[in-house]
Formats: C-alpha cells, structure tokens, sequence
C-alpha cells in the first residue's frame, strides 16, 4: 500500500505543477499583452507630440511666408500708384508742351 500512495502523490505533484506552469505562461501572456498596450501606448503618445512639434514649426514658417507675401504687396502697391502718378505727370507733360508751342506758334 505505501507503493500505490506514492505513485499517487507523484502523479498529484505533477498536475500541481503542470496547472502551475500553464498558470504561469498564463499570466506571462497577460503581462505581455499589457506591455505591447503600454508600449503602443508610449509609441502614439510619442508620435503625437512630434507631430505637434512639427505642425507648430510649420505654422511659425507660414507666418514668416505671410509676412514676406505682404511686404511683396506693398511693393506692388507703391509702383502701382507710382505708375497711376507717371501716367498723370506725362499728361501734364504733353499739354504743358502743347501750351509751349502754342505760345511759340503765337510769338512768331
């Protein structure tokens, strides 16, 4: 009889640790898994700030894109009414000729 009991408690250690270590490579999967989430986790926390990042340096490079396009109008708006006030003193011009010759044309 005391051959047959220790078979037993044989055969009970082994389940005992059979159920054990599928306990453990359970629990192993299960920090696994929480580590792939915390790492995805880091990984999109990550990926989102430097996204931010780059979207600010790229709002702070449209600004300075802004500020030359407006200096660049105002160029183009001065010789606009620089061209608008030639136009007008070539005018003037032509007629105070005119008025020259008319006088010249009188006097002779």
């Amino acid at each position: 009889m005391v051959n047959r009991s220790c078979p037993l408690i044989i055969h009970d250690s082994r389940l005992t640790k059979d159920t054990t270590h599928e306990k453990e490579r359970g629990e192993m999967n299960t920090i696994e898994i929480m580590v792939a989430i915390a790492g995805l986790f880091l990984t999109v926390i990550g990926q989102g700030l430097y996204l931010a990042y780059k979207l600010g340096k790229f709002e702070q490079k449209l600004e300075s894109i802004e500020k030359k396009q407006d200096k660049y109008n105002n160029v183009i708006n001065r010789t606009y009414a620089l061209e608008s006030r030639t136009e007008v003193q070539d005018e003037q011009i032509k007629v105070i000729n005119h008025r020259i010759e008319d006088l010249e044309h009188d006097f002779k």
